[in-house]
């Protein structure tokens, strides 16, 4: 009895390998594990083709991904969330996933959940990415806000920064953070976190002290931003 267990157990082996080698679509696989499809391809074909190496291969396989719009979503958040692992392969689909999931913009909003815990993973460019398309998904991306804002320290802050600005009305919980970012060494940072406080009006105010003081700031961007930033959260009165 124990022989045939092991007899089966090979045969199904054998007809797996067989269905890779005959089925280069992987339709018959991605169907027996359930996996989501877009033009009659599985998640585990989609996969492979953001792995090409061929010239071209990944890009032109990105904008067919993110012509599907939000009928492609499911199979990104599948690719973004069951391709584990901190090998640049793994890693690399991820990325890419994130990557289209923001040229989509706001038709990829149910992806926000998938997006939001991608900003915790182990590679910088997938957590960057996943910021980048958060915010441009727009105000679905709320509760996201506070993740991407933990980031402005340890990432590429002006990349952050910019992301937050997308998700103007509906940032404000990145506010102690952004405030922080006035200090950093980078100027570009110094003057997007400005930008960004600016943009959140009024109730920026506990910001006036640190903007005021970038007024005197070594470079001219940064200057000018702050005043600008005064200028939209403390209005001069009309004449």
């Amino acid at each position: 009895m124990k022989r045939l267990v092991l007899t089966g157990a090979a045969v199904l082996l054998a007809l797996g390998a067989s269905a890779v080698l005959l089925d280069p679509t992987r339709v018959l696989l991605g169907t027996l594990r359930g996996e989501p499809f877009y033009r009659g391809r599985p998640a585990s074909f989609w996969r492979g083709a953001l792995l090409d190496a061929a010239p071209g291969a990944q890009t032109n396989a990105r904008n067919d991904l993110a012509e599907g719009q939000a009928e492609v979503v499911p199979l990104l958040v599948e690719l973004l969330e069951k391709t584990p692992g901190a090998g640049r392969d793994a890693a690399e689909v991820r990325w890419n996933a994130a990557i289209v999931l923001g040229v989509i913009g706001e038709p990829a909003a149910s992806a926000v959940p998938a997006l939001t815990a991608a900003l915790e993973d182990p590679e910088r460019l997938v957590r960057v990415s996943a910021a980048d398309a958060l915010g441009k998904i727009g105000p679905a991306a709320r509760d996201a806000v506070p993740r991407m804002a933990a980031l402005l320290q340890t990432d590429e802050p002006v990349r952050l920064l910019k992301s937050l600005r997308r998700l103007r009305g509906v940032n404000e919980a990145a506010f102690p953070a952004v405030l922080d970012t006035l200090t950093h060494d980078d100027p570009e940072a110094r003057e997007n976190a400005c930008e960004t406080l600016g943009e959140m009006g009024p109730p920026a105010k506990e910001a006036v002290p640190k903007l005021t003081e970038l007024l005197n700031d070594p470079n001219e961007k940064v200057r000018g931003e702050a005043q600008h930033a005064l200028d939209q959260i403390v209005p001069k009165p009309a004449d």
